[in-house]
């Protein structure tokens, strides 16, 4: 290549990223904050995926009573979705161990569903019931399967 020519294109690729590192840095520097970017309904998905989340893991995990959780995971929270929690209605279905949150008329309620061995898992917004289907379960028998699944290594069962 001719010695000129590479010089002309490596200066125009200096001055082409010096150009855009300059735009890049100039809509960092003016990009609206997170804050200024949560909408009333992100918030709403926020406040009620916490509370069907923390209720999900403090009842189901914790055996938590209602009261305990109210005073124990619901207060003093995120600033930014205390009010809002305290306002949602959690719905809970304690026979298939699942919250429902409702924040929106829009928007399917946030759910937080319990599995064994695994505790709680929080769907993501928009994700309805039927999306559980694909969440990972586990199945094990004792405790001593999880840790070792054959009875080869589990040794010698000795009684006292």
């Amino acid at each position: 290549m001719n010695p000129i020519r590479s010089i002309l294109m490596a200066t125009t690729l200096m001055l082409t990223s010096g150009a855009v590192h300059a735009q890049t840095l100039e809509q960092l520097r003016t990009a609206p904050k997170s804050a200024e970017r949560n909408t009333e309904a992100t918030i709403g998905a926020y406040a009620a995926g916490y509370k069907a989340g923390f209720l999900c893991s403090a009842l189901f995990n914790g055996g938590k009573t209602l009261d305990q959780i109210e005073a124990d995971e619901l207060t003093g929270i995120y600033p930014l979705v205390e009010d809002q929690a305290r306002q949602l209605q959690a719905e809970i279905d304690y026979q298939a161990k699942r919250v429902r949150v409702a924040y929106d008329m829009n928007m399917p309620p946030r759910i937080s569903a319990w599995r064994p061995h695994l505790g709680c898992v929080d769907l993501p917004p928009g994700a309805r019931v039927a999306a559980l289907d694909q969440v990972l379960s586990v199945t094990l028998s004792t405790a001593d399967e999880a840790i070792c699944p054959t009875p080869a290594c589990r040794g010698p069962i000795m009684h006292r």
